[in-house]
């Protein structure tokens, strides 16, 4: 049986440095004889932790700060406007009130009574007896007459304005 093979040589007992493999049994050459250098898992780790921010996530953490402050801008106007519109409302119903008073004042001024009292007082006039109002009553049928002028637009001429003034009427 080939030696390579072998269990114990083939998981020999010699790792490869900075590996978890174990090393076959290849036979050392002059430059492993030298010692060997140990590099610093540490060291490399240190550069790669390094990173830069991407500017679109900057660009994307900046709109976001704009929307936001745009939406605190539109509730404060949201808020004023509401505050306009309660005051506006309390505004007209005091109208209204005020609107009904002065139509009743308005009302109050015309009353039949102080009108006739005023005619009569004042303006010296009287009122009619039954025997000084008069009823007209007239059972004649109404009639009414159309009179045409037929003797003065006779011949060609008229029949030809007739005609153009039936055109002009149809497109109006």
């Amino acid at each position: 049986m080939d030696a390579r093979y072998d269990q114990d040589v083939y998981f020999g007992s010699k790792p490869i440095f900075g590996s978890a493999a174990p090393a076959f049994d290849i036979p050392e050459t002059q430059e492993e004889t030298r010692p060997r250098e140990r590099v610093s898992i540490r060291s490399k780790a240190k550069a790669v932790s390094r990173q830069g921010v991407s500017l679109l996530a900057v660009a994307g953490w900046a709109c976001v700060a704009v929307l936001a402050v745009a939406l605190l801008m539109s509730y404060v106007e949201l808020n004023i406007i509401s505050n306009e519109s309660h005051e506006l409302s309390a505004e007209l119903e005091s109208l209204k009130i005020e609107e009904v008073r002065l139509m009743i004042d308005y009302e109050s001024t015309f009353r039949l009574d102080e009108v006739e009292e005023y005619a009569t007082n004042m303006l010296g006039m009287v009122k009619s007896d039954n025997g000084q109002v008069k009823y007209l009553d007239n059972r004649a049928e109404d009639q009414a007459v159309i009179l045409n002028d037929t003797g003065a637009n006779t011949g060609f001429s008229a029949a030809l304005k007739s005609f153009f003034v039936s055109i002009a009427e149809y497109f109006k």
